[in-house]
């Protein structure tokens, strides 16, 4: 299982937890924050080039920032 990246938003972050412990696979370094100006910030600090990348994020609780949070680790 090298070849996975699994990212998480912050919407659930012991879900992804718990999913990566189940998969024996770490979960991938990622800055989730806001700009002064309340816009969502995203950096993904590992490489994911080459790489099955899974992302964990739902859409409950705050709806539009994690929509926009997921669409940007989309991107």
């Amino acid at each position: 299982m090298r070849n996975i990246v699994l990212l998480t938003g912050s919407s659930h972050p012991k879900l992804a937890q718990r999913i990566s412990e189940s998969l024996g696979v770490e979960l991938s370094s990622c800055k989730l924050g806001k700009f002064s100006n309340q816009e969502t910030s995203v950096e993904i600090k590992d490489s994911v080039r080459e790489k099955h990348v899974y992302i964990i994020q739902s859409g409950c609780g705050r709806v539009n920032d994690n929509l926009i949070e997921l669409l940007i680790l989309i991107q």
